[in-house]
């Protein structure tokens, strides 16, 4: 199984890309076919890649190099992606702490960050999924990736995330601009089942639907939220309202974040 590939300009590994620097990023997977594709797509796209075959190579990696993304896959013969994640967030928190148990005395200084996780497997776990964005993973991805919606994650991510539910067409694309224009990454949503689908795959700063729908339905969302998505918060707008009114609040929001208890990592 390999990912899907998408056609897209070369560009130079030195290129500085929608992110804003020289991105970094540890493919760790153990098919040779799928690190192989990942690392020749994001290697096109500009960013700097390096792989690993499993848990341990992904730690020893991790502990000698500043990486701003980690794609983890979940099914790995030695441990799992989540088992791994749980180790290398523990041996970074112990190094900062100058108490890392295993000997790396060779190496003159501890990362300075702990890298974003985005998880993928084959499989729909919601157990998995849950556990990943308990701990601070931005996504979970179903395989065969779409590479462009990787890239558009790691591009993207240095802004909030916003998915955007109106009913209206016109007053969500008119609430979108306003939004991006203000540097929030903005993903629109036609109807209550997309922020459900959309929301299940990646873990958005901010979840946003219209005021006025039934109870029901925003139940369903806010109970699917903390569920699989610990960091989102829901905010509710009047689409009568000018889009500034919501850029003020998710300005607001985004200067002072709330973090559900469930939680036990942040934005």
């Amino acid at each position: 199984m390999t990912a899907k590939k998408t056609p897209s300009p070369k560009k130079s590994n030195n290129d500085i890309n929608a992110y804003g620097e020289d991105v970094s990023i540890l493919i760790v997977d153990d098919h040779p076919a799928m690190r192989s594709t990942m690392y020749d797509i994001l290697e096109d796209e500009g960013f700097s890649p390096k792989v690993a075959a499993n848990g341990e190579e992904a730690l020893r990696l991790c502990m000698e190099n500043e990486f701003d993304f980690v794609l983890m896959d979940i099914q790995m013969p030695d441990s799992t992606g989540v088992e791994t994640f749980r180790i290398i967030k523990k041996a970074m928190q112990a190094r900062f702490q100058n108490s890392f148990p295993i000997p790396y005395s060779e190496q003159p200084s501890a990362p300075a960050k702990t890298p974003r996780f985005i998880f993928m497997s084959a499989y729909s776990v919601s157990e998995l999924k849950e556990e990943c964005f308990r701990l601070g993973a931005i996504a979970f991805l179903q395989k065969p990736l779409d590479m462009a919606e990787v890239i558009h994650l790691i591009q993207d991510r240095s802004n909030p995330s916003v998915l955007l539910f109106m009913k209206d067409k016109k007053v969500r694309d008119a609430s979108a601009k306003v939004l991006r224009s203000s540097d929030f990454r903005v993903i629109t949503a036609e109807s209550l089942d997309q922020v459900l689908i959309n929301a299940r795959q990646i873990s958005h700063r901010f979840v946003v639907i219209e005021s006025g729908i039934v109870e029901v339905e925003k139940d369903t969302i806010k109970t699917m939220l903390s569920q699989v998505s610990p960091f989102s918060q829901l905010v509710e707008a009047n689409a009568n309202e000018n889009p500034t009114v919501l850029l003020e609040e998710l300005s607001r929001l985004r200067a002072n974040p709330v973090r559900r208890e469930t939680a036990t990592s942040g934005w």
